[in-house]
Order: C-alpha cells, then sequence, then structure tokens
C-alpha cells in the first residue's frame, strides 16, 4: 500500500550518473551534484539507495577534481543540500544507518563520532499538503511530529534542483495524489 519497491543497483547508478551529467552539460554545473548550487531530494529515500548513489558520486567528482583529500569536505558540505522524506519508519532507520556508515567511510571518521545532526532525512509523506498542520500528536509521538513539520517547512521554502528516486508508478499512483493533483 505504501508503495515500497527494490530497486536494482544498476538502476540506481545509471540514473545518478545521468542526472549528474545533465547537471554538468545542460546546466553548466561542471562539480554536477557536488556543486554548491545543487540541493538534491528523495520524495520517498525508503533505505537510501539514491541518497548514497549521490554521495558516491560526490566523492567521486571531488577525488577526479582535487585528489582524496577533498572528498570528506565535499561530502560534508553535500550533506547540507541532500534531503529525503520516507513515510515508512523501517526503511527510515535503515536509511539512517546506512547513510552514517557511508559518511563515515567517506570522511573517514569514526562511525560513532558521524555527522548524524547534519543528516537531513525526515518521516514524512512527501505527498502531504506542507500547508496542513496536524492539530494534535500524543506526546510520545513528538519526534515524529517535529520531523514533519521540519519536512513540512522544507516543501514551502526550499528550493529543490534535482529529485531522483524511484519514478512514480502510474498504475498505483493515479488519484492518490490528493492537493498536489488539486492543483495542476
Amino acid at each position: 500500500k505504501t508503495g515500497s519497491y527494490y530497486t536494482p543497483p544498476e538502476i540506481v547508478t545509471a540514473m545518478v550518473r545521468l542526472s549528474h551529467e545533465a547537471l554538468q552539460t545542460r546546466f553548466k554545473l561542471h562539480e554536477g551534484f557536488a556543486s554548491a548550487d545543487v540541493k538534491v531530494a528523495d520524495p520517498a529515500v525508503g533505505t537510501g539507495t539514491f541518497l548514497l548513489g549521490v554521495l558516491r558520486k560526490i566523492a567521486e567528482t571531488a577525488t577526479a577534481d582535487g585528489g582524496e583529500g577533498m572528498v570528506p569536505g565535499a561530502v560534508e558540505s553535500a550533506l547540507k543540500r541532500a534531503i529525503g522524506f520516507e513515510i515508512q519508519f523501517g526503511p527510515f532507520a535503515v536509511a539512517q544507518l546506512r547513510l552514517l556508515a557511508e559518511i563515515a567511510e567517506l570522511t573517514e571518521k569514526d562511525p560513532k563520532k558521524a555527522v548524524d545532526a547534519t543528516l537531513r532525512l525526515y518521516v514524512a509523506d512527501t505527498l502531504a499538503d506542507p500547508d496542513e498542520e496536524t492539530a494534535w500528536i500524543p506526546a510520545s509521538l513528538k519526534p515524529i511530529a517535529e520531523s514533519r513539520r521540519a519536512a513540512n517547512a522544507v516543501k514551502r521554502t526550499e528550493p529543490i534542483t534535482v529529485v531522483i528516486g524511484n519514478p512514480p508508478y502510474k498504475v498505483k499512483s493515479k488519484g492518490l495524489g490528493g492537493w498536489v493533483e488539486d492543483r495542476g
């Protein structure tokens, strides 16, 4: 019901590469995903596969442009510009763990000291109306409510350069976009 789909790594790699090349050629951003002007969002981050691919592409670009010593700074900078939304708790938790492990490896930091405070992952429904606030949420769910509010602020105010992830599956999603389809 929530639209969980497995994406083969080859598809992720190809989509990240093609998006990176489009940023370089069509938008004249030599550094592609590594450019300070590029903000990327995965609207259904799942277990983080697309954002992992983007971080790896940024590391590859930094290495090619300035050597391996450039990778930690490029990756840490990118964390401010990489956003993921996920409605399911299980995949969200897996995405956090996978991203933190990859960040620790790419930045050569102790995983216990990984920069989890800068991960911009939100437990939220990407298609939910960002102007709609929930009237009451139990105190035990306060972190989820805060995540949703932060996600809504991102949806309302931040310009996103690239949206990457599994494509919508028309057969499964038609008529379920609510406010998005109504604004058409």
